[in-house]
């Protein structure tokens, strides 16, 4: 049998582990927010700048005689796009470097992609194909998947500072601490 030392022995341990491991899974939920702000940031400033080149007056579809919308991947890229996508970028950069702006980038992130996304479908719907909007179903999907990654960014911020939050407070009050009186016996005569 355990005595009452022995056992806050042990729920201290077993709270110790739990605050380990919340912080080891906030470490871990940070960590890939920061990868997938890396990952977004570099795609969309290299989507940016070549969408911005294309679609500049000296710009290669210009000089090659093709018409000034181009694709680019499935996209097409017009100057106000491609100035918007490189925006994005930058500011994933700046997310990326400063972890307080996180959580606000990835909220307007995702309210901001889902106007453009909705704003576009119905622009799509009730202007001509050859309109100066330029859109395409590659644009939609990629506006829809960019408010979808702020949705989930915001999320992990959310959880990796929830974990942070129960990794520094106890999980129950602490054990009684024991006296220094041996337990009392019964004697059974």
């Amino acid at each position: 049998m355990r005595t009452s030392t022995e056992s806050g022995r042990i729920r201290n341990w077993a709270r110790h582990d739990e605050t380990w491991d919340s912080g080891a899974r906030a470490a871990q939920l940070i960590r890939f927010v920061t990868w997938a702000l890396g990952v977004e940031a570099m795609l969309l400033v290299a989507l940016g700048v070549s969408g911005l080149g294309r679609a500049a007056p000296g710009g290669r579809a210009a000089t090659s005689g093709t018409p000034p919308v181009s694709e680019l991947l499935g996209f097409r890229p017009s100057a106000a796009h491609s100035a918007l996508l490189l925006v994005t970028g930058l500011l994933a950069l700046g997310a990326l470097w400063l972890p307080a702006w996180r959580r606000g980038f990835a909220a307007v992130q995702a309210v901001g992609y889902l106007l453009i996304a909705s704003a576009g479908l119905v622009l799509a719907a009730t202007t001509p194909a050859g309109s100066a909007w330029h859109l395409n179903p590659a644009d939609h999907v990629l506006h829809g998947v960019l408010c979808l990654l702020g949705v989930a960014l915001l999320l992990l911020c959310r959880a990796a500072r929830g974990s942070r939050r129960d990794a520094g407070s106890p999980a129950t009050a602490p054990a009684a601490s024991p006296t220094s009186e041996p337990p009392a016996s019964t004697d059974p005569r």
